[in-house]
């Protein structure tokens, strides 16, 4: 059983394809299909977008901020709590309550 990869290979930013992470997914047709994200372009975004949301906690922020540049995938983001709906209490516990919300504009994913 054969699988094509394609990937993309130019960053509108001039980075070289090193810089790229590819993460690959299966299809129908058993290809292996992939996004090719630029991670340093990827890195600088984040970057700036520092200054433009705190969860107002400094040491929340520092965590949140250093998973966004130092890892590939799987980035935190912070979600503000005005962005829930239907915020429905679950159970009480030992080390906290658990909560089910809806979230209002979904996950920002650029």
């Amino acid at each position: 059983m054969s699988r094509k990869v394609e990937k993309l290979k130019y960053c509108p930013a001039g980075h070289s394809s090193e810089g790229f992470a590819y993460p690959d997914y299966f299809d129908k047709r058993n290809s292996i299909l992939s996004d090719g994200i630029c991670s340093l372009c990827t890195k600088e975004h984040l970057i700036q977008e520092f200054k433009n949301w705190s969860s107002e906690n400094t040491e929340i922020d520092k965590i949140i901020q250093e998973s966004q540049i130092k890892y590939k995938y799987d980035k935190l983001h912070w979600i503000p709590y005005y962005n829930f709906q239907n915020i429905n209490h679950i159970a009480d516990c030992d080390y906290g309550s658990v909560y089910s919300a809806k979230l209002e504009n979904g996950i920002k994913d650029d």
